[in-house]
């Protein structure tokens, strides 16, 4: 744990880290794979091990700014428009989220803070 964050690492045979997936709450706050490690699946399964993480403590939903395409594949969908508020300047375009109750994107509104 990094101050409010709870961090997943996924490591090589030998600890090495080949990837890592920062989780604040209910959203992705830092996600990377290594250069020379992707098209592994190694980002899949850090994403599906953090909604399971968030499953567990009953999230109904994690939200984070990427790229759709990418992200899209894995579940997630865009944020309806307005109905959440980051604390920084943000693409409407890029933020997301994956529901992991059902309705949940639809239902999400307010501000997101920091911590």
């Amino acid at each position: 744990m990094i101050a409010s964050h709870r961090v997943l690492v996924a490591r090589d045979a030998n600890g090495g880290p080949l990837g890592f997936i920062a989780v604040r709450q209910c959203d992705i706050a830092g996600f990377y794979v290594a250069e020379g490690h992707r098209g592994q699946g190694i980002g899949r399964a850090l994403l599906e091990r953090c909604a399971h993480a968030a499953r567990a403590i009953g999230a109904d939903l994690i939200i984070l700014v990427g790229d759709e395409p990418y992200y899209g594949r894995h579940g997630y969908k865009r944020v309806p428009p307005g109905r959440i508020r980051l604390p920084g300047p943000v693409d409407p375009m890029r933020l997301l989220g994956l529901e992991l109750k059902p309705g949940a994107l639809s239902a999400i509104s307010g501000d997101v803070r920091g911590g």
